[in-house]
């Protein structure tokens, strides 16, 4: 087997997917030839293997980038510059790609420049590929495998769904912590988002003895708070559409809290949200007795019944105000996120979102606000990036002037604008590394 030293690039937006990556491979066989490290943002890839692996020499080197559409132009500029250094050094390298962008758009990714694209759940499908590379065997019967040969795409059956009582949700050994995913697989199909492409309409849970174990597990390497991750925290445990049943989330927080110790575990706030209609009394007094956080999050995206339909949503606007005065029934505060300029809005869908945006601001309501990016994958990729009309931008700002949080739409705006011309250029450009 040849010594593999896996380098993966890390950023603020994928330490959560580098750590899960991280605990998978050091659960399987392929940890005793493969060394993780960790490249920095700027940082020259030796200084990872440096840090992480001073006494072997590996015989070859991946890395591995995990990112979201918002981060394209970041992954390009991160390739280009491992490249450089790899013909610089003589190292043998491969550069792999996976995530939710690369798993939406894998000839777009592989167009980039990157060798390989893994796409969708990878824990059990990285160590496999890993195994391949360390033997020097074909590569062909790793699921969700991409790759340009003779100027085709070849595409490998997607991986089967990762059951997720048999990874750990961090990385204890190395260190990477993450909050731990409550679940995956969403059956609601939102038409701008990713989870149910990614990850199946079928929901899956990590049961309450795993995430019990885990949290022992995190608490005795010095971890001091335990958080939670899920599109949807209010359903774990659901086997369909439905809400969690609050017994059992009482004894998960119940436990939780034994570990960790009373305003140490958070439930329910980012980045465990929540849809408003799981949103319900049993289930935040639950949460308010047990958890340190003094906000739920939970996501309304438009007040325009016509969108929220469109978009398939599953839920109106009366579900999103009934939420949030649950929330505040029990002294706690809603965080509602919004998407603003999301497709086939007209002025009476935008004034219906402004209306929702007021009267939850009266009420003391947190307002998150979003600009729609389309992303690869979903039924709206190819709509153009979401614009904030004027009067939305009057009204937010008017709020921002009060004091108010509003979230970083500008932000997201621009990054829309960008990715989207970069991803324009690439296309026309017919990729921008060899």
């Amino acid at each position: 087997m040849r010594r593999i030293a896996l380098i993966l690039a890390e950023h603020r937006y994928n330490k959560n997917s580098v750590a899960v990556l991280t605990g998978a491979v050091e659960v399987s066989a392929c940890a005793a030839y493969v060394d993780v490290c960790f490249s920095k943002p700027g940082h020259p890839l030796v200084f990872a293997c440096l840090d992480r692996a001073p006494d072997s020499s590996p015989q070859m080197i991946v890395l591995g980038c995990s990112f979201a559409t918002a981060a394209v132009p970041d992954a390009a500029s991160t390739l280009r510059r491992a490249r450089l250094e790899a013909a610089q050094r003589g190292w043998p390298l491969v550069t792999l790609a996976g995530g939710p962008h690369p798993s939406g758009d894998p000839a777009g990714t592989l167009a980039m420049g990157f060798d390989l694209v893994l796409c969708g759940e990878a824990e059990e499908a990285l160590p496999a590929l890993l195994d391949r590379l360390a033997a020097g065997t074909p590569h062909g019967d790793v699921p969700g495998l991409c790759w340009m040969e003779d100027g085709e795409l070849h595409r490998n059956p997607r991986p089967r769904a990762v059951d997720l009582d048999a990874f750990p949700p961090f990385a204890p050994d190395a260190g990477r912590n993450a909050p731990f995913e409550l679940s995956r697989g969403c059956p609601w199909g939102c038409r701008f988002c990713e989870t149910t492409f990614l990850t199946g309409a079928r929901p899956r849970h990590r049961s309450l003895e795993r995430l019990v174990h885990w949290a022992e597990v995190a608490r005795a390497n010095g971890n001091r708070d335990l958080r939670f991750l899920s599109a949807d925290s209010f359903a774990w445990g659901s086997t369909d559409r439905g809400a969690a049943d609050p017994a059992q989330l009482e004894r998960l927080l119940a436990e939780s809290v034994r570990i960790f110790g009373r305003g140490h575990v958070f439930f329910g706030s980012f980045p465990s949200e929540a849809r408003p209609e799981h949103v319900t009394p049993e289930l935040v007094e639950v949460v308010a007795r047990h958890a340190a956080n003094d906000t739920i999050a939970f996501g309304a995206q438009s007040g325009s019944d016509r969108i929220l339909k469109a978009i398939h949503r599953g839920h109106d606007a009366d579900a999103v105000r009934r939420a949030a005065r649950v929330v505040l029934a029990a002294g706690l505060r809603p965080i509602v996120d919004f998407i603003c300029g999301l497709p086939g809005e007209d002025e009476s869908d935008r004034e219906a979102t402004r209306a929702l945006i007021r009267e939850l601001a009266g009420l003391g309501a947190v307002v998150h606000t979003h600009a729609f990016m389309p992303l690869p994958g979903t039924q709206l990729w190819d709509a153009p990036p979401g614009e904030v009309d004027d009067v939305t931008r009057e009204l937010l700002d008017t709020l921002a002037s009060q004091g108010r949080h509003i979230g970083r739409w500008r932000t997201h705006q621009g990054q829309a604008r960008r990715t989207a011309a970069f991803l324009a250029a690439l296309e026309h450009g017919g990729g921008i590394l060899p």
